[in-house]
């Protein structure tokens, strides 16, 4: 008989040298040593990093003595996981809340107990978190699987996630921490694309002014040769600087209207973005986030993804204000039609292109292979569209972007959709794009398309449970057969789906939470070299997955629809 039995680990930095002695700095008394911790060394240029982990679970029977846990949740209730979903951009946080209760323990943390002048007292938690008053940004771990016997790790998951706060009730001191996956990191107010910069003019720059002007304060942000600084809404372009000597410029950048700029004015440092590829845009703007590394983006499958569906897909782009990671890669992924979201098992950072998948794939079966054959069905006629409009190619990009400041407009409508004897009405999107260049109108023109036929109808959201041995991840694709949806002969219905959450919820069985990913078309995709010369004497399955050259516009003659682009 086995049991799903979950708990957590946070990791806290200590310092491995001797309070006062060797390598260390600190010169205390005997007996008023620190505690080997960032918030008590007197010493942090010589603080020698290493970490503790603390370990956590709920107060139950049964406790596993050899993953040496402390029991501070006290009830079930008082850990709350939600697991992440994926939607267009960057989706929606996986995030983990505890509330610790607090009590009295031996103070097994001291290092120099043994020597200390006054007796250990206080609580666990309240020692702890006077110790460790910077557990924000520490990792934290949810480890989770099944108790058997003998006891074993073998089959336990790790899911990474990061703390975004910690607070303490004065009524029964219970500490509570959140905790969030790696894209919380994009969150971070102090992550600013472009970092601000706050070099000033020293003298009053005027309107005609194009040899030079000098800077003072910190100018090491400034790029040496070839760069751009803002300011107010004018971009300027200068040939080089050296300690605070901006020469040879080129006013209004970017359409930006030029004009006089005060002594004591603040110059931004900005970005010139020219002519990037999404991904390698997307990677960039991830890396300025403090603690996301290489090692959280898998680039090789990126890099697979953009060749099959983000080939010419470009930023090209002037960045002269500073702003949120988060914001900043939400708008490219929605422009681009991708999705971000992060595996919280590996740690890393997923990206999947809003795109149709071959025919051929998994297929649930309501009486099979869905626990209880339950499934919850909603339709989201929110997010139904049949008209979307773009306009690119700002005319001055320190302006807001419409259609009167760009040089580039187009839209694409469902006229069917909209007839009165179907829906009856507009559903309007609008994308206004500083980052896709004018010479490329395909990029937001693919990306309307397949906008436009994946969401003619109402998209379907299903939430059902399954069993491990069926266990699926964000963006895998799936065939949903279910009773309560039919051909219009009856017959039982299917819907293409990509899952978009899935949750453990501690029973043996998954919470999967998906939306249906099929195009009102029929799009083709090139079959190996063995698949089947010619559509007679293909499979159904090749029929579904691969495609076939016709002599004309026309249907299948089995009734098959013809090929749509997207």
């Amino acid at each position: 008989m086995s049991r799903i039995f979950v708990y957590y680990e946070i990791d806290v930095p200590i310092c491995t040298h001797a309070c006062g002695q060797g390598e260390c700095g600190a010169n205390p008394p005997v007996g008023l040593e620190c505690y080997n911790t960032p918030a008590t060394c007197s010493c942090l240029a010589c603080f020698a990093k290493a970490y503790r982990t603390y370990k956590f679970c709920v107060d139950q029977a049964g406790i596993p003595p050899e993953l040496d846990l402390l029991p501070l949740i006290e009830q079930e209730k008082d850990q709350k996981f939600t697991p992440a979903k994926a939607e267009i951009g960057i989706g929606s946080r996986a995030t983990v809340t505890l509330t610790l209760a607090d009590m009295e323990y031996p103070d097994d943390d001291d290092p120099y107990i043994a020597t200390r002048l006054t007796p250990a007292c206080g609580s666990l938690l309240g020692r702890f978190r006077a110790r460790h008053k910077y557990l924000p940004n520490q990792p934290l771990r949810r480890i989770s699987g099944e108790i058997t016997d003998p006891f074993s790790l073998e089959n336990f998951t790790t899911q990474h996630f990061i703390i975004t706060d910690m607070s303490v009730s004065n009524k029964d001191g219970c500490m509570t921490i959140k905790a969030a996956d790696i894209l919380t990191l994009t969150n971070d107010e102090k992550t600013q694309i472009p970092p601000p910069t706050k070099a000033q003019l020293i003298n009053d720059l005027t309107e005609t002014e194009v040899n030079g002007f000098t800077m003072s304060g910190d100018v090491s942000e400034y790029p040496a040769d070839y760069g751009y600084i803002a300011f107010g809404s004018e971009i300027i372009g200068y040939e080089y600087q050296t300690d605070g000597n901006f020469v040879y410029l080129t006013r209004g950048i970017g359409g930006s209207k030029v004009a006089q700029h005060s002594a004591n004015s603040t110059g931004q440092n900005t970005w010139r973005i020219n002519r990037v590829h999404v991904i390698e845009f997307i990677r960039t703007v991830l890396l300025q986030c403090k603690n996301i590394t290489t090692e959280n983006i898998p680039f090789t499958e990126w890099q697979e993804e953009a060749d099959r569906w983000l080939t010419d897909n470009i930023v090209d782009t002037y960045l002269y204000k500073p702003q949120s990671a988060r914001k900043l890669l939400t708008t490219i992924c929605e422009e681009n039609g991708v999705f971000l979201w992060t595996d919280p098992q590996t740690n890393t950072i997923k990206l999947k292109a809003f795109a149709p998948e071959p025919n051929a794939c998994t297929k649930l079966i309501l009486q099979t292979d869905i626990i209880d054959g339950d499934v919850q069905i909603k339709h989201l006629d929110r997010l139904r569209i049949n008209h979307i409009d773009w306009c690119y190619d700002p005319i001055n990009v320190t302006k807001k972007i419409e259609r009167e400041n760009c040089r580039r407009f187009d839209y694409m409508d469902d006229a069917e959709a909209q007839h009165e004897l179907q829906y009856g009405d507009e559903r309007n999107h609008s994308i206004n794009s500083a980052f896709v260049p004018g010479d490329n109108p395909y990029q937001l023109e693919t990306t309307a398309a397949r906008m436009l036929r994946q969401r003619r109808d109402a998209p379907v959201e299903a939430v059902f449970k399954i069993t491990y041995e069926n266990e699926m991840a964000i963006s895998d694709v799936f065939i949903l057969e279910v009773d309560s949806i039919q051909f219009a002969d009856g017959s039982l219905g299917e819907i293409r789906m990509i899952v978009t959450s899935v949750e453990d919820v501690g029973d043996g069985s998954l919470e999967i939470t998906a939306i249906s990913s099929g195009f009102a078309s029929n799009p083709a995709f090139w079959g190996p070299d063995d698949a089947a010369e010619d559509y007679s004497t293909a499979t159904e399955e090749q029929k579904a997955s691969y495609a076939f050259w016709g002599d004309d516009y026309q249907d299948f003659p089995d009734g098959r629809k013809r090929y749509s682009w997207v």
